[in-house]
């Protein structure tokens, strides 16, 4: 603990290893902050025992005056878990590191509203997160009692009324058994009439990145190897964690705060693409937070297995204020069962609803099958509100880079002009810097049915000319029509319009 210049006090915040992974400020009014981007669940900061023991009692309460109030009146040794929303995991965490030790939750009496009106015991919510840890770790409750009538904790109980007095209070709590655990309850469902969803009243769904990726909005983009996914899902990245745009046509209103996940590229790799996307960005990111990055190279182990409860959970301390969470690529880091197998999928899809639920948007980077869609079982687009498919144009050179269609495959929520596929072309020049040039997939259509036109080809073969981009002889036939209102002419072909040409 240490004081900064300013006079705030500094808390280091610890994890289950001793590391610091954030700090706490705390101003002399009382105003707290964390330090952006840093961890918070499950993490803690200690205060030793008067006698410097490691085996005694174990008191676990919300902030840090209250932990020192405790402390200083026992002689025992304290966790601080900053919140009410904190305890459990802190006590889990004190649990499996102190098997043995007696765990002690202090809970805060918030028994009274901001009005001053009574609050009931299932509406405290420092008592029940405290009892709720207690009950989860076998630990035992504390509970301070009211001072004349109002909310308080150990520490309004120690200025109040002595050191004494919070002793007794904490003494009587370990005479009492340990809290037992509490029994499963069934969980009870919401269902509401027609008035009643009519009328309740929804928050819009905001965009991140205008039109495409909404608030809440579950998407996934797929695409052969090597067509260039990664660099389109980080030109989506860091467009929404600078407010800007991507390919002159999809636009972040705000910034917003991002987590890329990437389940195989070398960072070298990654940190590469990030230059030269941020070097010719329209926008900047000015917080270094607002995008962050969890890549293979800088772990000690295996990615987490985003397929697995125990992998979801590695990744629960990055998503604290995240709008966005890009997940590259599905087969590295939701690795459970086989791909064509429903069953395997419905864990991360569990996962996917719970971050809808909270307000996160997820982009899911993956693989294109065979066949040429997305690879594996099709109950992976059921959830979704996107599905972006991006494919190589026919006519493309493997000197151009990346160069791609956009096509969308499934698009709820979107319309009109915001769903006809375009064509997307990256450029580096000389100086390192790109740029994203774009094309309507259908004026690039017809202006190769124009050269083949001009060229003197039949109908019949430019749709055998043009079989790869799916152009049926219909949709020929109405560009020709469309070309010759606007004063185009052609010399029918050998044997009329729309047979063969003469080869000979």
């Amino acid at each position: 603990m240490r004081q900064a210049s300013d006079g705030r006090l500094v808390l280091p915040v610890l994890n289950a290893a001793g590391e610091v992974v954030s700090l706490q400020f705390i101003s002399g009014d009382g105003g707290k902050l964390f330090l952006s981007g840093g961890e918070k669940k499950g993490c803690y900061f200690p205060i030793p025992a008067r006698d410097g023991g490691k085996d005694g009692p174990l008191l676990i309460g919300e902030g840090v005056a209250t932990v020192l109030s405790a402390c200083m009146a026992t002689g025992m040794a304290g966790l601080v878990a900053f919140d009410c929303g904190n305890l459990e995991a802190v006590g889990r965490m004190a649990r499996e590191t102190y098997p043995e030790r007696e765990l002690v939750f202090l809970a805060d009496n918030d028994c009274t509203n901001k009005d001053g009106t009574p609050r009931p015991d299932d509406r405290n919510p420092g008592l029940v997160a405290a009892r709720k840890a207690a009950q989860a770790v076998g630990g035992k409750l504390a509970v301070c009692p009211a001072h004349e009538e109002r909310s308080t904790d150990f520490n309004d109980l120690h200025q109040a009324r002595g050191l004494d007095a919070v002793r007794l209070v904490i003494e009587k709590a370990r005479e009492e058994a340990s809290l037992p655990p509490m029994p499963e309850k069934t969980r009870k469902y919401r269902c509401l009439n027609i008035e009643e969803l009519i009328k309740r009243e929804y928050p819009p769904r905001d965009m991140i990145l205008a039109p495409v990726l909404a608030v809440q909005s579950l998407s996934m983009i797929f695409a052969m190897r090597g067509v260039g996914k990664t660099f389109f899902a980080l030109s989506c990245a860091y467009a929404v964690a600078s407010g800007g745009g991507v390919f002159g046509r999809w636009f972040a209103p705000l910034p917003a705060r991002v987590l890329y996940i990437d389940g195989e590229m070398p960072a070298v790799t990654l940190q590469e693409r990030l230059m030269r996307i941020a070097m010719s960005a329209d926008s900047a990111i000015t917080d270094p937070d607002m995008l962050r990055i969890l890549t293979p190279d800088e772990q000690d182990g295996p990615m987490p297995n985003l397929g697995t409860k125990e992998g979801q959970e590695a990744v629960e301390p990055f998503l604290e204020g995240v709008a966005l969470v890009v997940v590259d690529n599905i087969a590295t880091l939701a690795r459970t069962g086989k791909a064509n197998d429903e069953d395997s999928w419905m864990p991360v899809q569990e996962w996917l609803l719970a971050l809808r639920r909270r307000g996160i948007s997820v982009l899911l980077v993956h693989h294109a099958g065979k066949n040429g869609s997305q690879r594996g079982t099709g109950a992976k687009e059921d959830i979704l509100d996107t599905v972006i498919e991006l494919k190589r144009p026919s006519d493309y050179r493997a000197e151009q880079g990346a160069r791609f269609e956009v096509h969308f495959t499934k698009a709820r929520g979107l319309y009109g002009e915001d769903t006809e596929p375009f064509e997307a072309m990256l450029t580096i020049d000389e100086q390192g810097q790109c740029s994203w040039t774009t094309r309507k997939v259908e004026d690039l259509v017809k202006l190769r049915v124009l050269e083949l036109l001009e060229a003197g080809f039949s109908e019949r073969e430019i749709v055998e000319e043009l079989k790869e981009d799916h152009v049926g002889r219909n949709r020929v036939r109405r560009i020709r029509q469309e070309l010759e209102a606007e004063g185009k002419s052609f010399t029918k072909a050998k044997g009329g319009f729309g047979a063969h040409k003469d080869k000979g």
